[in-house]
């Protein structure tokens, strides 16, 4: 992968891993909801006057819109109560394990299926998130992966391929930058009314009041959020393979493992750092793929 696309998906990794590791210490699925509600509350003015005014995207993207919404509905939901359930360090991993994998088949379907390094860089993206939620080798156990949090963590894996497949087809309709984050903006409003309605169906209180002292994080979080995933967007204009773009990104879980370890006091951090090692190794690889 050229240079600056790689410079952008790696950008998108620090901010992804800062947004996700201040809603983890919140453990409230409504600090997400507010993040979107930020987002949409600043963004929809200019998007839709954009929309009337200078570059329609609606009627080219309307059905990958729409998937997309859908997705990051049920992403959203599943990863606020992925966290309220289970480790950081264990969720967020294993969410990231499956998608590479999964988008991988989608792009030899379509024709552009990755090369040798690039299947070596994404299995060992994909072995080192299965393997970073344990404490060593020598005490695996079932617990790890099959607990109050697996049935959350599955389906934020699904939505991920889902809106992945979703968004990268609408990016290589767009012309501009400007369109995508217009795009972005129309997602987003999708994405807090489904949210929002899955909240409704689990019997959570849905609120948009900021609780005290919480009004600048999430300022700074939902930037983080529309600015880091703008950034992928951005990149599936360069790639043709969506599966390298969703691997690289997961250099945010070094950054995410070893922040939980200190932020957190989560277990096993030498051995869950030696396993974000092995995804870097596999960043390596498929930022030198063909």
């Amino acid at each position: 992968m050229p240079l600056f696309p790689f410079a952008l998906v790696m950008l998108s990794a620090v901010m992804h891993a800062g947004w996700n590791l201040q809603v983890r210490q919140r453990q409230d699925p409504l600090a997400f909801l507010r993040m979107l509600a930020v987002v949409v509350g600043v963004g929809i003015g200019p998007a839709v006057a954009a929309e009337l005014l200078l570059q329609p995207v609606l009627a080219a993207t309307w059905k990958w819109l729409l998937l997309a919404g859908v997705c990051q509905g049920v992403y959203c939901t599943s990863l606020s109560f992925g966290y309220r359930h289970g480790d950081f360090t264990v969720v967020y991993p294993l969410a990231r394990a499956l998608p590479a994998v999964l988008l991988a088949g989608f792009d030899v379907w379509a024709g552009h299926a990755p090369s040798a390094l690039g299947w070596a860089g994404l299995l060992m993206v994909a072995l080192g998130c299965a393997l970073i939620p344990l404490e060593s080798l020598r005490n695996i156990s079932a617990k790890t992966y099959f607990n109050r949090s697996t049935g959350w963590t599955v389906l934020i894996a699904l939505a991920t391929v889902g809106y992945t497949l979703a968004d990268s087809r609408a990016a290589k309709q767009l012309p501009s930058l400007a369109s995508l984050l217009q795009y972005h903006v129309f997602v987003m409003v999708l994405d807090v009314f489904f949210f929002a309605l899955l909240l409704w169906l689990l019997r959570e209180p849905v609120k948009l009041s900021f609780p005290r002292g919480t009004r600048l994080s999430t300022l700074l979080a939902s930037g983080a959020m529309f600015g880091g995933y703008s950034l992928v967007l951005w990149v599936y204009q360069f790639s043709e393979q969506a599966s390298y773009v969703v691997a690289l990104r997961q250099v945010s879980i070094v950054l995410g493992v070893a922040g939980a370890a200190w932020l957190f006091r989560e277990p096993a951090a030498r051995w869950r750092l030696a396993m974000a090692t092995v995804i870097v190794a596999g960043v390596l690889c498929i930022k030198f793929a063909a």
